[in-house]
């Protein structure tokens, strides 16, 4: 089976991800995350996966970019936890790429023999 390379995700598709289709704040944090996972992505796979110039890469690489990227953008701040009166939330915060999102980057990382 072959798979069709598929390119950086955008902004607006993050945001419908999210369930914030339209939403201009989430559009633009989403463009301004996307450049920097789809980089550490490609760093980390150390260009497999990706083709010659960059600008596409396999659709599970691209997967996990945007739930690296969906990370970011419903935390801008990377608040770890915080409380109004008896109301308390611990959101996700971007610590590096989750487990799921290694096990697809390590399918195609080059490792020493």
């Amino acid at each position: 089976m072959v798979t069709v390379p598929q390119t950086k995700p955008q902004g607006e598709e993050i945001a419908t991800l999210m369930g914030r289709a339209g939403d201009t704040e989430a559009v633009s944090l989403a463009n301004a995350y996307i450049d920097v996972v789809w980089s550490m992505a490609h760093e980390y796979t150390r260009g497999r996966g990706f083709n010659d110039d960059g600008t596409e890469a396999a659709p599970s690489i691209c997967s996990a970019v945007k739930l690296a990227v969906i990370r970011l953008t419903v935390n801008p701040t990377q608040t770890k936890r915080y409380a109004i009166g008896e109301y308390q939330e611990t959101p996700t915060v971007f610590e590096g790429f989750t487990l799921a999102e290694l096990a697809v980057l390590n399918c195609y990382r080059v490792r020493a023999l």
